[in-house]
């Protein structure tokens, strides 16, 4: 298994379904829903950040108070 600290699973909400018809809204495509579901994303995985109703600036600090709490 990867031994890398700072993997993010960056995906909308934690409702599987619920994501895969967000990312089909977002690229009108529908091939996101087979990552949505594949358990290796989740697997590999150390943190998992839910983006639903979110800025992406919400998101980049999560994802950099995560990384510096982790470092401390």
């Amino acid at each position: 298994m990867l031994n890398e600290p700072f993997v993010f699973l960056l995906i909308p909400s934690q409702n599987r379904e619920k994501s895969a018809l967000i990312l089909c809204e977002r690229s009108g495509l529908d091939f996101n829903r087979h990552f949505v579901d594949h358990e290796s994303n989740y697997k590999l995985a150390k943190q998992i950040v839910y983006t639903e109703d979110r800025e992406p600036e919400e998101t980049m600090k999560e994802i950099l108070n995560q990384i510096l709490n982790e470092k401390r």
